[in-house]
């Protein structure tokens, strides 16, 4: 599944993964929630293994649409975390962040400086309670992070005139206040309600909806040389080198005229041989 061009502004950092995957076509959305993410499950697991990641490694939130942040990392279950609609994590922790919505937003934060990340679930009563605020303070407070150094991206969610709320200018909004500059705020700019083909909308199907999954992490192999080789100082260095991995891959790509499912590989390719050589 191609990363949507939304997410691009964290993309963009070296060895960082971020993805949102859509609806499902085929997929029986009728009953509770938990009956129809069940069915959306085998689905959601092979994306994420199609990323390099592990079911396993997931971390999520229970989301209750309060305001409790929780910080995540290497040990735990995938277990939803209780009461929790916002996640944190560390810059090497070895986990995936993941969030599911259904008209309410998902919003990525990533500070560029240390790689710290979080993905937040916010829609009415998030806005209310502000947990924007509750995040970028977590963060703050937890790994030292600074809100100029942010990074945000807003899901696609309900948007008027198909709802009252106007969420993605009140995240905007929040975001700036917390000191994330107004430049480093991106919107998607798309209303879930307004596309029902693409996503899901659990006001225009009335209840009776499935729910999009966003994805926040390290790539793979970042996570497997700096846990397994690397000293944890090193992870910075490890996320440059996948960079020129990349561009290394690109360029071999552009000559053979390679595209699509073999895009990974070939990054993988390239990152290998530039820290086998940094490591020697």
């Amino acid at each position: 599944m191609e990363t949507p061009a939304f997410l691009k502004p964290i993309q963009s950092y070296p060895g960082e993964i971020v993805q949102f995957i859509e609806r499902i076509p085929g997929v029986d959305v009728a009953g509770d929630r938990e009956t129809v993410l069940e069915r959306l499950e085998p689905y959601h697991k092979a994306e994420v293994e199609a990323l390099g990641w592990r079911w396993k490694d997931l971390r999520r939130a229970e989301q209750v649409h309060g305001t409790k942040v929780a910080l995540v990392g290497d040990i735990g279950s995938n277990y939803p975390v209780e009461g929790a609609d916002g996640l944190i994590c560390s810059g090497v922790s070895d986990c995936v962040l993941a969030i599911y919505v259904a008209d309410c937003a998902a919003v990525w934060l990533y500070d560029k400086e240390n790689c710290h990340r979080s993905l937040i679930h916010s829609g009415k009563a998030g806005i209310a309670g502000n947990i924007v605020s509750n995040t970028i303070k977590s963060m703050k407070k937890c790994l030292g992070v600074e809100p100029s150094n942010l990074i945000a991206v807003i899901s696609p969610c309900i948007r008027p005139p198909h709802y009252e709320e106007d969420i993605p200018t009140a995240i905007k909004a929040q975001l700036i206040e917390a000191g994330v500059p107004e430049e480093q705020i991106h919107d998607s700019g798309l209303d879930t309600a307004a596309d029902t083909k693409r996503f899901y909308s659990y006001r225009m199907e009335k209840g009776q909806t499935g729910r999009m999954l966003a994805l926040f992490g390290v790539h793979a192999l970042i996570l497997a040389l700096c846990n397994k080789v690397l000293p944890v100082d090193h992870v910075g260095l490890v996320a440059v080198l996948i960079g020129v991995g990349q561009l290394v891959a690109d360029g071999q790509m552009q000559r053979q005229g390679v595209c699509g499912a073999d895009d990974q590989n070939a990054l993988h390719i390239g990152a290998l041989f530039c820290l086998v050589v940094h490591i020697r």
